[in-house]
């Protein structure tokens, strides 16, 4: 496979400003060539105006979600925005591996079966990491914690910051439920986590997995 992939970032704020703009910098510099970059801003007229005119002639495209919202009218607002065959969504204060969008292609292109594919999210430290730290901790910092596999491995659910879905999935199982997901600093999550299971249910026998591999780096502090 090597047809066109999205990229979305959804944001809602202009506290991420200079974090928003690393996470697009490391999309623009993806290994995998054939995408499209969306931001989506959620109910945020000052953030809307300031992106439009900062990326205007980048090629990115950003876009206002006018539905419900929150995180997941977002996320369903980039969706309706997207023409690829992958949509990929990344957190707006992650940092993307430059071959992160490459592995997670890589999955689909093996396995016609597989729907979606979640990657590895890493804490980035502002200072050295405590000694105290364990990496089974590293959940409460909303990166993956010790225990996932090392290799690609079949899973129950994605992490939403770090994710993919095959479009034909998406159109089958319709849209991320707006009563779940975070809505500013209402930090209800789980929308990707129902998704999943509404996809299993809708799509007996799809595949969603795991690759270490496609990693992106979050603030852990």
């Amino acid at each position: 496979m090597s047809g066109l992939v999205s990229a979305v970032v959804c944001t809602y704020t202009l506290e991420r400003w200079h974090d928003l703009l690393a996470a697009i910098k490391s999309l623009q510099q993806q290994t995998y060539c054939n995408l499209e970059i969306i931001v989506v801003v959620d109910h945020n007229p000052d953030l809307l105006d300031r992106l439009r005119e900062h990326l205007a002639g980048s090629g990115v495209k950003v876009v206002e979600n006018q539905a419900v919202k929150g995180l997941s009218g977002s996320k369903n607002c980039g969706i309706a925005a997207a023409r690829g065959e992958i949509v990929a969504f990344l957190d707006d204060d992650a940092v993307a591996a430059p071959d992160w969008l490459e592995r997670m292609v890589e999955l689909y292109r093996d396995d016609s079966g597989v729907m979606a594919v979640g990657g590895q999210t890493l804490p980035l430290w502002v200072e050295k990491k405590p000694g105290w730290f364990a990496d089974e901790l590293q959940w409460v910092v909303g990166c993956t914690y010790g225990g996932h596999p090392e290799e690609k491995s079949s899973i129950r659910s994605v992490f939403g910051g770090n994710c993919s879905f095959r479009r034909s999935a998406l159109e089958q199982v319709g849209e991320f439920l707006p009563n779940l997901g975070r809505i500013g600093n209402h930090m209800l999550t789980g929308e990707e986590t129902e998704y999943c299971l509404r996809l299993r249910q809708c799509l007996p026998g799809s595949e969603i997995l795991y690759c270490p591999a496609a990693d992106n780096a979050d603030p852990a502090a």
